[in-house]
């Protein structure tokens, strides 16, 4: 199984809107695209499913079943106490819930801001694993 990461470089650039026309195209050349986002990108966006919007427009637009994300809350806790490497781990661990159902997994990654200063950091880990 291959990934592609997308990394946003601000908000509202269409990361998602690319992932998903990604996903389209990529089926209709017959490739099977999963979806992922590792992280969310706000805690206020479903508590209950800990899907963000990106996942919840994949489920729905794919019928795609994207792995649940890792709350802001947990992440911003595993870095401050030195814990990259066991949240990278977890990433790992959502990542293979996905089975072999696909040749492809899109994984969107965060959009750097001021409440999250550590995307770059987050996901320059996930490009070296």
């Amino acid at each position: 199984m291959q990934t592609i990461l997308l990394v946003p470089i601000s908000r509202g650039i269409g990361v998602t809107s690319a992932a998903l026309g990604l996903i389209r195209a990529l089926d209709y050349n017959g490739i099977k695209a999963g979806f992922m986002k590792p992280f969310l990108q706000d805690d206020t966006l479903d508590k209950q499913n800990s899907l963000d919007s990106s996942s919840a427009l994949a489920m729905h637009a794919f019928g795609l079943t994207p792995p649940k994300s890792i709350s802001r809350q947990r992440v911003e806790r595993m870095i401050g106490d030195g814990n990259l490497d066991d949240l990278m781990e977890e990433v790992v661990v959502n990542y293979h819930t996905l089975g072999d159902d696909y040749d492809v997994v899109i994984c969107e990654g965060l959009v750097p801001t001021t409440e999250t200063s550590y995307a770059h950091k987050s996901t320059v880990r996930l490009l070296m694993r």
